[in-house]
């Protein structure tokens, strides 16, 4: 998924990743600051449009390229900027997000498939 839009201070929340790879602490993730505080309203996050570019889906947990074109604008994304199924949501009271892999070819399927059949 990616991040639009957070309500912690400056588009930051806060994950945890226990169930991808076994770390307790939390790591922070932000909204990028042009979807950010473009977005930052409910009114403008209905006017969101646009593109977005993504690589194919892999079994790297902690690499992701993902690209949104805007009108005239595309805003290069990366890990920092997405939240992957499994992170669970901590001391941040709700996020807006956009999601780019659903269904069978989700990140996470793919990387459970992988370690099952090695």
């Amino acid at each position: 998924m990616i991040l639009v839009h957070s309500s912690g201070e400056d588009g930051f929340c806060y994950v945890q990743t226990k169930s991808l790879d076994g770390e307790t602490n939390l790591r922070l993730k932000k909204a990028h600051k042009d979807l950010y505080h473009n977005n930052g309203t409910d009114a403008n996050l209905c006017k969101l449009r646009g593109s977005i570019e993504c690589a194919a889906p892999n079994n790297e947990l902690y690499r992701c390229d993902v690209s949104v074109n805007d009108r005239a604008t595309r805003t290069q994304l990366d890990i920092n900027n997405t939240c992957l199924r499994g992170m669970i949501l901590k001391n941040t009271q709700a996020v807006v997000g956009i999601a780019i892999y659903t269904g069978h070819d989700t990140r996470i399927q793919m990387n459970n498939e992988k370690a099952r059949y090695k």
